[in-house]
Formats: C-alpha cells, structure tokens, sequence
C-alpha cells in the first residue's frame, strides 16, 4: 500500500484516467489517499506527467506493528523512519530485554517487540477478478525492529 497526495484535488483529465484504468484511490485526509501497490504501478505507466507536473506527490509512511507471541497489531503511521524508530525506542524504555536462551516456551515467555515496515508488510496483488493472487502476495521484512522484550 502506498500513500499518494493530489495537489489541489484531482484533475478532471487525471480523473478520467484513473477511471478508464479501473484504479482505486481511497482518500482519508484530503487530497491524501491510500492506494495498492499495483494500482500505484499502474498509475504510474498509464499517468506518469501527473508525477513530473506535481500534481501527484508520493507521501513516505512507515507504519509501525506491535508484535507478541499473542497477536500482531498496527500501532501508527509516521512520515520518517528516524520518527518511527524514535517511537519505537520510546515505548520500549524501562522493559527488560529477552535473555539469551529464553524462548516463547519456557520462563517468562510473553514477550514483545516493534517493527516498522515501508508502507505496509503485506503487498497484495490481485488476479482479474479482484481476488487476492496468493501466488505474487509478498511478506515484507521490517526496515527497523527492536530486541524482544518481556511483558509487565
């Protein structure tokens, strides 16, 4: 997922694009809207003057997720990494850290750790009936983690 920005709104000319080409952009503040990876893709070779023209900026998000041997969940977005780490880092201060030999199994197993991810950790594609292609869907590895921590 990639986020993109129409300065000043969308063009009718880009709008007509956007729609012949069936690509979806799901605006959530503004003129800054959520968009896949492949339709992004797409954008780019069907429209690539909106890029030169600025009339689309790409907008940098680095999501970070809260990891633990229960559940993964999406914490917050940031628009730089070094604000992403800085957050991680922050809520991690005062917890010990996993011990070596320790594991999810034995001792004090509930633990935790931060990651951050450029965009979001799964990039999807889809097949021509919109359905999630499993075969091209890729996992991405985070750009940042912290240690492994144990819970309160």
């Amino acid at each position: 997922m990639k986020k993109i920005e129409f300065v000043g709104g969308v063009a009718p000319e880009l709008a007509q694009v956007i729609e012949d080409n069936n690509i979806v952009a799901t605006c959530v503040d503004g003129n800054v809207c959520g968009i896949s990876d492949e339709d992004y893709s797409k954008l780019k070779h069907v429209a690539p003057a909106a890029w030169d023209g600025n009339d689309i900026v790409d907008v940098d998000v680095f999501t970070v997720y809260y990891n633990n041997n229960v559940e993964v969940f999406k914490i917050k977005e940031f628009p730089t990494l070094e604000e992403a780490k800085a957050y991680c880092d922050d809520e991690t201060r005062g917890y010990d850290e996993v011990a070596d030999g320790d594991n999810d199994y034995e001792g004090r197993s509930n633990n935790f750790r931060y990651e951050v991810y450029d965009g979001e950790p799964i990039e999807e594609f889809f097949d021509e009936d919109g359905e999630v292609d499993d075969e091209k869907t890729v996992f991405k590895e985070p750009v940042y983690q912290t240690k492994q921590y144990y819970c309160d």
